[in-house]
């Protein structure tokens, strides 16, 4: 199991209907904020784990234009697996589709929004002199290393 999986394992639950044979994984803190924001703190949380973003907060990262731009549908929010009629239900089973669904969907939305971020900070770019790139750059660095050093 990647990290990846784990952190988002930490993150989701699971409802499982023994009945009607179906599994859903849905993220834990739903009921108290919203169906959609849950999963998108949890998508802030994968992009800040994939680019390595010190500045921002999670909060702020939900209001970035990058991030606006990807707003997640409810179907984008939780997984659900059936179990065929003509298949025994296994709720382990159920559960490892379910969860591979979500994440499935959720890692193409933090590698969209991911890419929007590479690319206006690369537009950004364009804008300023050799010298303002080269401060950014140092500034970058050294950031990054004080991030080390913790």
């Amino acid at each position: 199991m990647t990290s990846l999986e784990k952190n988002l394992l930490d993150q989701v639950t699971f409802i499982v209907d023994k009945e009607n044979r179906i599994v859903k994984c849905l993220p834990k803190y739903a009921k108290e904020m919203g169906l959609q924001r849950a999963t998108e703190c949890i998508v802030a949380n994968m992009v800040n784990d994939k680019m390595e973003i010190y500045a921002v907060s999670e909060s702020g990262l939900l209001f970035t234009p990058a991030f606006k731009q990807y707003r997640l549908n409810k179907n984008q929010c939780f997984a659900v697996a059936k179990c065929s009629p003509n298949d025994t239900f296994d709720e382990k089973v159920g559960k490892r589709v379910a969860f591979n669904k979500l994440k499935l969907r959720l890692v193409r939305v933090a590698a969209k929004v991911s890419a929007k971020i590479s690319y206006n900070a690369s537009q950004a770019c364009i804008c300023f002199d050799l010298d303002t790139i080269d401060a950014l750059d140092n500034l970058a660095d050294t950031m990054y290393n004080n991030k080390k050093k913790e």
